[in-house]
């Protein structure tokens, strides 16, 4: 979905995104990305598409003994042995990280407090910026945002933000 804003307001937009790739444009002179969002009548619900879950790294790299034991629980029909072989050392085998990456990414989908990553075209008509940001929740308890920022296309916010894990 395309947001349609006047020029002037895109312009700013275009610092915010170039501050975003490693330009030396000061953006926090005139407004800030909230007021900047609101001003240009930007709606992070309606004018954005769901874009993918991003799953970085260091989610598998450190995994606490409560899922652990959930994952032998659910997929092993004698977990008790294997957990104990874990507890006294022997960790995740190559495949079993794979397969609980799998089926972490998997139940993620299904869950509305994994956030989920939102992407909105911002143009002039002319020209577009990207917005990137977070949603999670579920309509009737509240939806949360988090934003990301403004980048000048969707591959430099991928490069930007998601380098270090899986996006899917």
């Amino acid at each position: 979905m395309k947001k349609i804003i006047p020029k002037v307001l895109f312009e700013q937009g275009l610092a915010f995104a170039a501050s975003n790739n490693d330009s030396s444009v000061i953006t926090r002179g005139f407004l800030d990305v909230d007021e900047w969002l609101e001003a240009t009548g930007f709606d992070r619900e309606y004018d954005t598409e769901f874009f993918g879950k991003y799953f970085p790294n260091d989610l598998f790299e450190q995994i606490d003994d409560y899922a652990i034991q959930e994952y032998f629980e659910t997929t092993l029909d004698e977990p008790e042995a294997r957990l104990l072989e874990y507890h006294a050392g022997k960790g995740l085998s190559t495949d079993e990280l794979e397969d609980y990456k799998e089926k972490f990414m998997s139940n993620a989908y299904e869950d509305g407090d994994y956030p989920g990553i939102y992407c909105g075209d911002i143009s002039d008509g002319n020209r577009s910026i990207y917005y990137f940001g977070t949603r999670t929740g579920y309509s009737w308890e509240g939806i949360s945002y988090e934003d990301y920022g403004i980048f000048l296309s969707e591959k430099d916010a991928i490069e930007i933000l998601f380098n270090d894990g899986v996006l899917t």
